[in-house]
């Protein structure tokens, strides 16, 4: 009876599952398919005619819009419209790419011709009382007027920039100048902003106006510098060399007269004697009479001097002042501490810069200073060309090292047992 019971629960809980199964598989069934959105079409002709006449920026265009006017342009152009679609699939940008298609439109298309062309009249039309044709001379008359009133502020511009190219003003000479050194080869990466946009307003007064169109196009400023200068290099011959002639009038240019100032200045610091001057420190140390001498050894170790030597009233403490150059100060406080027990703690302030009596370029050329040095005269250790050596390691500069002191005197790396 009990095993029946089981039989009879376990086949309850299986059919209890399987139900289960077959609602979640019914819920997770393939859905239906979800309606697609339809795109309301967009007007090639109307949207070509906004943005060409009447005066909107590219980059209100759609790109619906920018698609749907290449694809009329296919159709009504054929192979020309299909070399533009080639161009603009190699633009990354998409405001280039609209651009570039406006561009291509005022060169290519009239305004006349990209005005929507009036369709046949369909049985659903019979009812309007005035004929389609009436309905698109109008625009034609407008994009005629506009077409006649774009050719003639052409000509006027034309007219006016003539008599400026002829006559330019003062500041072409300048401006020719300063156009002259970048060509020479100065670096075009040092050309200010101001610079750049003077020489493009020049290029365009004797009639170059297709440098600032290029310019437009490129986003760093470093490549337009540089894009600039090639092109001064390139049609230098081709401009007028007229403005340049008076640099020899104005006399020499600032950046010459820098250059040979600093020259003069080198030139007359290493005739006089180059000297060092290096920082010194005050210090103060207080300690009594039995670590005196040891105070005074790790001192003079590092090129210290004693100042003053006073004596506190009513105790057996002294109060040491010397000078310690900056350079030796590093680790000086553990060095003291180290040989005096720790019965002495330094104070140390910046004091004055002192000038090194060694000349850190010296280079024994005769043969009295040599003498000078065997005998002893000279110091046989260049303290200031140390100094100065030690700091271009660290900076990482050239350093005239010998690399072998004494040939005669080489050791081998193996030794002899």
């Amino acid at each position: 009876g009990e095993m029946r019971r089981d039989e009879v629960c376990h086949t309850s809980r299986a059919s209890l599952m399987s139900k289960a199964f077959e609602a979640q598989f019914q819920r997770s069934g393939p859905a239906s398919p979800r309606p697609e959105r339809e795109s309301a079409p967009v007007d090639a002709a109307s949207a070509l005619k906004r943005f060409t006449e009447g005066g909107e920026k590219a980059d209100t265009m759609s790109g619906k819009e920018m698609y749907a006017i290449v694809d009329m342009l296919k159709r009504e152009h054929g192979a020309e419209a299909a070399a533009l679609e080639a161009s603009l699939l190699k633009v990354k940008r998409q405001l280039d790419k609209k651009i570039m298609l406006l561009d291509w439109v005022g060169e290519h298309v009239s305004p006349a011709a990209a005005v929507e062309k009036p369709r046949r009249a369909s049985l659903a039309d019979c009812t309007n009382t005035a004929p389609p044709a009436a309905e698109a001379a109008a625009p034609l008359a407008t994009a005629a007027d506009a077409i006649k009133r774009q050719q003639a502020s052409r000509s006027s511009a034309t007219q006016e920039a003539a008599p400026a190219a002829a006559k330019p003003p003062a500041e072409d000479g300048r401006i020719a100048r300063m156009a002259a050194l970048f060509v020479e080869g100065k670096d075009a990466l040092s050309m200010t902003g101001g610079e750049m946009f003077e020489v493009i307003g020049w290029l365009k007064r004797l009639g170059h106006a297709e440098v600032e169109d290029s310019l437009i196009r490129v986003r760093l400023q470093g490549d337009k510098k540089t894009q600039l200068v090639s092109y001064l290099k390139r049609n230098w011959a081709t401009l007028p060399t007229a403005a340049a002639e008076p640099a020899a009038e104005a006399g020499a240019l600032p950046g010459q007269l820098i250059a040979a100032m600093r020259e003069a200045c080198r030139a007359a610091f290493l005739r006089c004697g180059t000297r060092l001057l290096e920082p010194v420190y005050r210090c103060e140390v207080q300690c009594d009479q039995e670590i005196l001498g040891r105070m005074y050894a790790v001192l003079r170790k590092r090129r210290g001097e004693i100042l003053a030597e006073d004596l506190r009233e009513g105790t057996d403490l002294f109060l040491i002042s010397a000078s310690l150059p900056v350079v030796e100060s590093f680790g000086f406080a553990n060095d003291l501490r180290k040989n005096t027990s720790g019965a002495a703690h330094p104070q140390l302030v910046f004091s004055h810069y002192e000038a090194l009596p060694q000349d850190p370029l010296f280079v024994v050329a005769t043969e009295e200073e040599q003498e000078a040095l065997d005998d002893g005269d000279l110091p046989t250790i260049n303290l200031a060309r140390k100094l100065m050596d030690g700091v271009r390691r660290r900076k990482g500069l050239r350093v005239e090292d010998k690399v072998v002191a004494s040939a005669t005197k080489q050791r081998t790396m193996s030794r002899k047992r």
